[in-house]
């Protein structure tokens, strides 16, 4: 983190993880599926410490027209900064998809995180898509997307009143035993200055005026493009086996990110 203002130096850190773990899914009824998981993760490198994870989450239907999902986790921060000072967090989270008709759905969702080093993030979306084309089911919609959190840190995303709009097309379908889902995502952005930012700006004015040098410019809260890609699949093998794979990459006004995950599964 930041001490009196001042952006720690780049670090380049190596971390390694081995990990562990059960996930188990029970069917309750048609419109309930509650699922666990547990993960045992090891780090070493320039992190060395153990940490125990687990999640809970449910599936519900309450009635034919709205899908609920709701989602409770317990993990460490995914950046080698954060591992190494073993920042960890408590995420809940829920999801809510009304199916207005068959080719025409509303979704709306809200996540909360809670830091172990004092800090949390708040995430709402709000969004709409059409299906357009059937046979490789091709969908277009809107979106929106508000994140913020209260202190600023450099070692993981900390948005201050970020406004997110996007104009997006997915191409998303089973077919025979393969699911793929392939999306891009365009829109404009705005994120806020935070106090502190602009206290810090307007103190360097005023010492500029006194000594007569160039202050910089202003800390900005103006509109910037932003883009969204993902790609991911999911393939049957047999009756008990599962090849998954994922890509995708975010650009905002001040993060930049891409993830990358490939596993198989084997289904009891």
């Amino acid at each position: 983190p930041a001490v009196d203002g001042i952006i720690p130096p780049r670090m380049k850190l190596k971390v390694d993880e081995t990990h562990l773990g059960l996930r188990g899914s029970y069917v309750v009824s048609d419109r309930t599926l509650l699922s666990a998981e547990a993960v045992q993760r090891q780090f070493s490198g320039d992190a060395d410490w153990d940490l125990f994870t687990y999640a809970i989450e449910g599936f519900f239907r309450p009635f034919l027209l709205l899908d609920v999902y709701a989602r409770y986790e317990h993990d460490a921060v995914e950046s080698a900064r954060s591992v190494q000072d073993k920042v960890k967090y408590d995420m809940i989270a829920g999801h809510g998809i009304v199916n207005l008709r068959d080719w025409w759905d509303i979704w709306i969702s809200g996540m909360y995180f809670d830091f172990s080093d004092g800090n949390d993030r708040r995430h709402l979306t709000l969004a709409s898509q059409w299906l357009v084309w059937e046979r490789p089911g091709l969908y277009l919609g809107l979106r929106y997307g508000y994140a913020t959190s209260d202190e600023e840190r450099f070692d993981y995303w900390t948005p201050y009143r970020l406004h997110r709009y996007y104009v997006e097309a997915l191409l998303r379908k089973n077919y025979m035993r393969v699911y793929y889902n392939i999306g891009a995502r365009v829109g404009v952005g705005r994120q806020s200055v935070r106090p502190e930012a602009k206290a810090a700006f307007a103190e360097s004015v005023e010492r500029a005026r006194r000594l007569q040098f160039d202050p910089g410019e202003e800390p900005s809260e103006g509109w910037e493009p932003i883009l969204g890609l993902l790609a991911s699949t999911r393939i049957r093998l047999g009756g008990h086996w599962e090849v998954t794979g994922e890509v995708s990459h975010n650009r905002l006004p001040d993060y930049r990110e891409w993830h990358m995950n490939a596993g198989i599964k084997y289904r009891f």
